[in-house]
Order: C-alpha cells, then sequence, then structure tokens
C-alpha cells in the first residue's frame, strides 16, 4: 500500500479526526480555522503505519503552515525556525506566515 492510499484509510482517517477534534480544527502555529487543515507527523517512526503514531507527535496545522513545513531545509533549519516560531506570541505569527509565503513563492 502507498503511502497515499495509507492516508485513505479509515484507521487513518480515525486518527485524523482525533486529532483535529483534539486541537480545535485549529492550527497550532498560527491559529487559522478557516483554511484547509492537515494532520502533520512531527516525526516518523520506521516500520510504522501513518494511524500508530503517538498522537503527541501530530499536529493539526494549515495548508500554508504544513506546505512550509516540508520545505527540502536541513534538520538544523527546521529546528531553529521551530525555536523561534514557539518563542513569538501567538498573535504574531500572522507575520511568520507571510514570510512563510514569500519563501514558498520564492521572493526571498
Amino acid at each position: 500500500m502507498t503511502y497515499s492510499e495509507k492516508l485513505k484509510d479509515p484507521r487513518w482517517q480515525k486518527k485524523r479526526l482525533e486529532i483535529l477534534q483534539r486541537d480545535n480544527f485549529t492550527c497550532f502555529y498560527c491559529e487559522d480555522d478557516k483554511s484547509t487543515l492537515h494532520v502533520h507527523h512531527e516525526m516518523y517512526f520506521k516500520n510504522q503505519e501513518p494511524w500508530d503514531t503517538p498522537s503527541e507527535c501530530l499536529t493539526t496545522v494549515c495548508e500554508d503552515c504544513h506546505t512550509f513545513f516540508h520545505i527540502k531545509f536541513s534538520k538544523l533549519e527546521k529546528w531553529l525556525i521551530s525555536c523561534l516560531i514557539n518563542r513569538e506570541p501567538k498573535k504574531d505569527f500572522p507575520t511568520w506566515k507571510k514570510m512563510y509565503r514569500s519563501i514558498l513563492n520564492n521572493e526571498i
């Protein structure tokens, strides 16, 4: 079964819904509750199905934030960005989101 097929599996759909409900259908990073939401795997475990991922390793994210986290940054760059994000008050996150869009659009 491909990874895409696994994400259509009822076991993943159930887990995904549990995470979305836990997070009140709101992006963890920018608090967006209007855009399409995804459940992001903060880490993957070797030989483990997506639905077996511990809930604490899954985060609700909006489409923009999810795309950003899949940009090919090095592990160090992602770690540094996460540190910066986690230090910023949530109310300041829209500024970060604008920066992400600029990166995604190759404007930076």
